[in-house]
């Protein structure tokens, strides 16, 4: 029963020799598939039933003859094949040995022989079987060895970093492309032991050649690896000299028998002068950080910037002195009540939460020059303290905290109050000019400070740095894989490339802005030296030219028109070229028409919005032996109630104006010989300010001849 799964089919032309052959492989245990007298039935029926084994009767005759059917049996199904034969059939022997047979049974047919051809046909099928799997499993093997050695090689040779292996007696057994690119020969000295003198290896002096002690392969020869050795290699391919960086490894088979050695060289002559010069950027930019810190430590004005949680990130000395606080550590709920902070009137305490800081940081509000009044143990006579707010933005535009920038303004709002109780008395005349000149000017100090702060505060180039820095220092032990292989390791080089060119475009930032705020105090410098002027000379009449005298008054203001986006203009007509007038004064009166129709535009905008383009134009002509000035706005215009009390001292409609730049404008007129006249068709229709002047009264005299 042991062989009742063995299926044998019978190819045999007379039906009485098949029968009986099918009995006796039955009485043997064995399944007769099939029975065929023809040979393409026999061949038809083996690929369709495909048998253990075929009993092929060697005579066969017809459409294919024995030999024939054994040998498409063979190729076709593969079913091995045992002839049936006499001794008369030896001329077919020969054909049917070029078939392979696995055995031949002669008739007539013995039991025991049948058995134990069929037994030996089997093993000898299975063992052949077996054969062909060990075989084609091997050359799979091979071809997938074949395949693996040359994507090794492709590899290898894609790598910027050469490697080199050599055998136990030092002979070079591969080295891939990079490794003669490097030091500079190709192909490669076989013994490395001459590759010192041949590529002009020296030690990292430079100068000492190196020795077979600290040649890495030579030391992976002896056992030992090395890590990251660093060397220079000058030769006349190399002539400017290359840095490499050198990893060795003995090579050991499984047992741990040596087999050799392998080395990976690096050019790390870019990595080195990246890293000098990344060290000359951070450099750089510490000194930078101490400029602007010695700035921001030598202005008198307060500097604070906080975070979300209103803990301060920075206080600049002038901050404390301002408050006199020792310390400024943060902004807790009872900031206003711990400082002493009230509204201007010096009684209404002011609450944490209304502060141009805490209102940055919440909501991210600007706010612009809001007065508040300090009174504490260290200030008990109180100072007013002027403030205006920035939030701090994220890339995103999420709020990372806010800045206020504060300046003890005491005194000018004492002399402001002085000012006017001199108005009221009748006794002022014109004081206010210094106020309104340096007030510009440190305005946009302050804007180009608060520039400088938010650009060192917001640093994404230093973050990028610290960021590449962590990196660094996270791969230090793997730095040659990771930037070689690892994706975001590729991109360091790159990305130090790009941060330097981020440094370069931010310090031409900084560097303009520094110049724009050393340009404002040197306009401050001036405003005083032109106000000193007001007690000696410069009191005298002078001979200006009245298109340059008129485009001055733009310029002092050019910030404010800038930052509103308003059109200016200035036409002289028909008038005189020069006129005569005292320069000083004449100059402070179309700096405060302007600012008066800057404000009158601003008013506007508050109210109903604007609806064409901010306008500001100075036309100037000579009419009936009069020269006329028109400053002309297209700004909120003037309320008919107010009219009556527009050149009032005192009298404002603006909510931080001190009634002061229209009066002083009309004293200087009216000093002059001439008139000052608002022109407006009501609210919203812009105003023209009109200032006429007898020409004789402003004449300059060229000889006898007036002009």
């Amino acid at each position: 029963m042991a062989n009742s799964r063995m299926e044998i089919i019978i190819v045999a032309q007379e039906r009485a020799a098949a029968m009986q052959l099918e009995a006796f492989l039955a009485e043997l245990g064995y399944t007769v598939a099939a029975v065929a007298s023809c040979g393409r039935d026999a061949v038809a029926s083996a690929s369709d039933s495909r048998p253990d084994l075929a009993l092929v009767d060697l005579g066969l005759q017809g459409d294919l003859s024995g030999p024939e059917v054994g040998d498409r049996l063979r190729r076709g199904p593969g079913v091995p094949v045992v002839y049936l034969t006499d001794a008369a059939e030896g001329d077919l022997i020969d054909r049917a040995q070029a078939t392979n047979p696995y055995g031949y049974v002669l008739k007539p047919i013995d039991n025991r022989q049948l058995d134990v051809n069929i037994r030996n046909a089997l093993r000898m099928h299975e063992r052949e079987s077996r054969h062909r799997e060990t075989r084609a499993r091997l050359e799979q093997r091979i071809e997938e060895s074949k395949c693996h050695a040359e994507l090794m090689e492709t590899v290898f040779n894609s790598m910027g970093e050469g490697v080199v292996a050599v055998g136990e007696d030092g002979t070079i057994l591969f080295h891939n492309s990079s490794g003669p690119r490097i030091v500079g020969s190709h192909p490669l000295v076989k013994d490395i032991a001459r590759w010192p003198e041949e590529y002009g290896v020296y030690q990292p002096d430079g100068e000492t050649i190196l020795s077979d002690d600290l040649n890495p392969l030579m030391l992976a020869l002896r056992g030992q690896s090395t890590e990251e050795t660093e060397f220079l290699i000058r030769n006349h391919q190399k002539p400017e000299g290359v840095l490499v960086s050198v990893n060795a490894r003995p090579l050991r088979d499984r047992a741990g028998s040596p087999l050799g050695g392998v080395a990976v060289i690096r050019d790390v002559t870019k990595l080195k002068q990246a890293e000098a010069e990344l060290a000359r950027t951070v450099a750089e930019l510490q000194e930078q950080a101490n400029l602007m810190e010695t700035i921001f430590n030598s202005i008198s004005d307060g500097i604070i910037v906080a975070d979300t949680a209103g803990k301060f990130l920075y206080a600049n000395p002038g901050a404390r002195q301002i408050v006199g606080m020792d310390t400024l550590d943060g902004f807790p709920d009872n900031c206003a009540e711990k400082l002493g902070l009230y509204s201007p009137d010096r009684e209404t305490p002011t609450k944490t939460e209304d502060l141009p800081l805490m209102r940055a940081i919440r909501f991210g509000e600007s706010t612009d020059e809001e007065d508040v009044f300090l009174r504490n143990e260290k200030k008990q006579d109180g100072v007013y303290i002027r403030m205006s707010g920035r939030p701090l933005l994220d890339k995103s535009g999420g709020i990372r905290g806010g800045v206020v920038i504060f300046r003890d303004v005491t005194e000018r709002v004492l002399a402001e109050e002085a000012l006017a109780r001199a108005f009221d008395q009748g006794r002022l005349e014109m004081v206010d000019t210094i106020l309104h000149n340096i007030g510009n000017a440190i305005n946009s100090v302050t804007t180009g400070i608060e520039t400088l702060r938010r650009n060192l505060t917001n640093d994404r180039a230093g973050r990028r740095l610290f960021a590449l820095a962590a990196a660094i220092a996270e791969h230090s032990k793997d730095w040659i894989d990771y930037i070689a292989h690892d994706p975001q390791g590729r991109k360091v080089f790159p990305f130090i490339i790009k941060l330097a060119d981020d440094f370069g475009r931010r310090n031409d930032e900084l560097i303009k802005t520094v110049s724009r705020v050393r340009d404002r105090a040197n306009r401050i410098a001036d405003i005083i030296r032109t106000q000193r002027a007001l007690d000696g000379s410069g009191m005298d009449r002078k001979d200006i030219e009245l298109y340059s005298a008129l485009s001055a008054a733009f310029r002092v203001l050019r910030d404010s028109l800038k930052k509103r986006g308003i059109q200016t203009d200035v036409d002289c007509g028909n008038a005189p070229q020069h006129i005569r007038v005292r320069e000083s004064q004449f100059h402070q009166m179309l700096v405060n028409l302007v600012k008066n129709s800057i404000e009158a535009i601003d008013e506007l905008a508050t109210l109903q919005g604007l609806l064409e383009t901010p306008h500001i134009g100075i036309k100037a002509s000579a009419a009936n032996g009069h020269l006329v000035l028109d400053v002309i706005d297209n700004g909120f215009g003037i309320r008919e109630s107010d009219v009556g009390m527009l050149f009032t001292p005192g009298f404002t409609t603006k909510k931080s104006g001190s009634g002061l730049g229209l009066h002083s404008a009309a004293n200087f007129v009216i000093a002059s010989g001439g008139r000052i006249e608002p022109i407006s068709e009501g609210a919203g229709k812009g105003t023209t300010m009109r200032v006429t002047w007898p020409i004789s009264a402003v004449a300059v005299r060229i000889g006898a001849e007036e002009i």
